[in-house]
């Protein structure tokens, strides 16, 4: 059963319950059953992929420039990443790409299992800016905790394709560490 589905059966456990139509005994069975399901979708992701858009940030918003450029050159469908981390006016903010329920497209092999984090910015060319590194720890670690990944599964995409992604002057070592501070 895939996400979708799984998602359409805890809406229709939760309509029928607001609506009373289950009885006092089926409910508690309702609520060990909405548990096992949202369990089972927690541990569909194994690993967060770290990411950089080889693009320059800047204060206005370029998260739809590449959504845009991976719908109309690369013929996908959405933007590949699951959340992108960019300075908005004068401070960093989480984009949201696409929905948890969806493969990502953002790594050959890995866009089933790894949830994709793009840091906006060219860090083979200038390292990560302060506020943005704190920023992503702080998200980071709060989805290791929310979809249950250990932080040695916060993988770099260098690991898995032929590129410096997140760029070379990003250091996941330092940034897996920092995550284990949290």
């Amino acid at each position: 059963m895939n996400h979708e589905t799984l998602s359409k059966i805890i809406a229709l456990i939760r309509y029928a319950n607001a609506m009373g139509k289950l009885s006092d005994g089926l409910r508690s069975d309702i609520y060990l059953l909405e548990k096992e399901i949202k369990t089972m979708l927690k541990r569909r992701w194994t690993h967060i992929m770290i990411h950089h858009s080889a693009t320059e940030d800047g204060k206005t918003v370029s998260w739809q420039a590449i959504r845009r450029y991976h719908m109309a050159e690369k013929g996908w469908r959405d933007i590949g990443y699951h959340f992108g981390i960019e300075l908005i006016n004068d401070h960093r903010e989480i984009l949201v790409g696409r929905n948890l329920g969806e493969d990502g497209a953002h790594c050959m092999g890995m866009n089933d299992k790894a949830v994709g984090i793009c840091f906006v910015g060219n860090f083979d060319e200038t390292p990560v800016p302060e506020d943005q590194w704190k920023t992503g720890i702080l998200f980071v670690k709060s989805l290791c905790l929310e979809l249950d990944i250990p932080i040695t599964c916060v993988v770099p995409h260098r690991d898995y394709a032929p590129k410096t992604c997140p760029g070379k002057l990003f250091d996941m070592d330092l940034f897996r560490k920092n995550l284990q501070k949290f």
